[in-house]
């Protein structure tokens, strides 16, 4: 298969444990975006938009770069290394001032190490130091810290699967919840994998120029937005999506490939909260009961794999 690299420095198990992980680790623990990773190295740049429901829409840009590096000859450590950037605008005819457009910005550095334990199971602990907001005041304010932790077992020559714990605010909320990861080789031409709640895919493969999927993903973020709005109480706003999509991959030349995904989004919250967490009100009713629901969704993108 394309994705496969040989590495001469390890065992065939060995191999084949860390390149089954490499297919999610640049999907690690509530990345911003969903890159659909594979065992390289990547960049890629995606724009995406969200229909109107009940005056509210959104489009956003993304940018995601990832680099990996073996620690030691045996194979046994490997570093991945990543900058991610998403800035997002956020449109609610409903509101006026600065609450009625909005820009979000992430800008997040990324660093997952995988530890391979012995010929079955491995470890993975991915940290993410990185500024959610407008990003145009004190980043002090906007810094949070995410991440998790992945023990990952061989189950076979086809499946790894794994269990671990992770910080992040894809639901829009800032959580620990478990995590469920698993990559099986169902066929040379099919891939299924995901990392459970956050994100799912299979994806067939027919030949070099061509990769089809259906995906499901969970996208969001907590922004912070401490003195920059009319809402009083209001200090974050949550907004998050689950979608539900097919999506292709096409080689345009050499190593660069562009994408196109499109679905619906099964849930998207949009909830302004104060510093507990606690839902503020604007006018009479909780934010968090007005119905922004079932929304269609469209990707593209770029990815060069190298």
């Amino acid at each position: 298969m394309k994705y496969m690299k040989t590495i001469n420095v390890i065992t065939n198990q060995k191999l084949f444990s860390l390149l089954a992980i490499g297919f999610y680790l640049s999907a690690l623990v509530f990345l911003p975006q969903d890159l659909m990773a594979q065992a390289t190295n990547r960049f890629s740049l995606e724009y995406q938009t969200l229909g109107n429901l009940n005056g509210v829409s959104t489009f956003d840009v993304r940018g995601q770069a990832n680099h990996r590096f073996l620690l030691d000859e045996e194979g046994e450590n490997l570093l991945t290394a990543g900058l991610g950037y998403s800035h997002t605008e956020l449109d609610d005819s409903t509101l006026t001032g600065s609450d009625r457009s909005r820009e979000l910005r992430t800008f997040v550095p990324t660093l997952s190490l995988m530890r391979i334990l012995n010929d079955e199971y491995s470890l993975i602990v991915s940290l993410r130091p990185g500024f959610y907001g407008s990003l145009d005041g004190s980043l002090g304010d906007d810094f949070r810290l995410e991440g998790g932790v992945v023990v990952t077992k061989l189950m076979s020559d086809n499946l790894t699967m794994g269990l671990g714990l992770g910080r992040g605010t894809n639901f829009g909320r800032d959580l620990i919840v478990p995590l469920f990861q698993f990559v099986w080789f169902a066929s040379e031409k099919v891939i299924v994998r995901g990392l459970l709640p956050i994100r799912a895919s299979v994806w067939y493969i027919p030949n070099q120029n061509w990769e089809f999927g259906a995906i499901y993903k969970l996208q969001g973020s907590l922004y912070n937005i401490e003195g920059d709005t009319n809402i009083a109480g209001a200090r974050q706003l949550g907004f998050a999506a689950a979608h539900l999509g097919g999506g292709a991959h096409y080689n345009l030349f050499g190593t660069n490939f562009i994408s196109l995904e499109a679905g619906v989004t099964a849930l998207r919250r949009y909830q302004w909260t104060n510093e507990t967490g606690t839902s503020v009100k604007i006018f009479e009713d909780p934010w968090r009961e007005r119905e922004i629901d079932r929304v269609p969704y469209v990707n593209i993108g770029w990815i060069q794999k190298f």
